[in-house]
């Protein structure tokens, strides 16, 4: 019997640890250096956008559980300037959202072509002035910024 037991406990927490890894891989987290270069170049990015044209605002990155909506719905009168990552992989002229959340599995329009099957990371940022979902008024892909609204 206490053969049994240990068995199936090394085996749920086989499981268990394969599902936590499988979560944690994702998430928004750049992993190669071409990755961390595009997320560095799109942070630094964003940020200057906000502070030349946006004083007093601080930019908060936007939650990425199903409560997001939620948060990003509620926040005129607040003096903060939400910033959605996505993780993406191209198919071309688009992406497939792989990034855990609501948004796993949908499309994303790219605005320049990218290689097939390659991870490409979007900003989003959103407006400060509307409670609108679709709201956004500038976005980063690749480490390009596009201070325009995003389609």
């Amino acid at each position: 019997m206490k053969n049994v037991l240990k068995k199936a406990s090394f085996y749920i927490l086989l499981a268990l640890g394969l599902f936590i890894m499988s979560l944690i891989e994702t998430y928004a987290a750049p992993v190669s250096k071409a990755e961390q270069k595009q997320a560095r170049q799109s942070k630094k990015q964003i940020i200057r956008f906000v502070r030349q044209n946006y004083r007093g605002y601080k930019v908060q990155i936007a939650p990425a559980e199903q409560t997001a909506d939620v948060v990003i719905e509620n926040r005129v009168g607040k003096r903060i300037i939400y910033v959605d990552i996505f993780r993406t992989k191209s198919r071309g002229g688009y992406g497939v959202v792989t990034t855990a959340g609501p948004f796993k599995g949908n499309r994303m329009k790219y605005e320049r072509k990218h290689k097939k099957n390659s991870i490409v990371l979007v900003y989003l940022v959103y407006d400060p002035s509307n409670n609108y979902s679709d709201g956004i008024m500038a976005f980063a892909e690749a480490g390009k910024f596009y201070n325009r609204q995003y389609y």
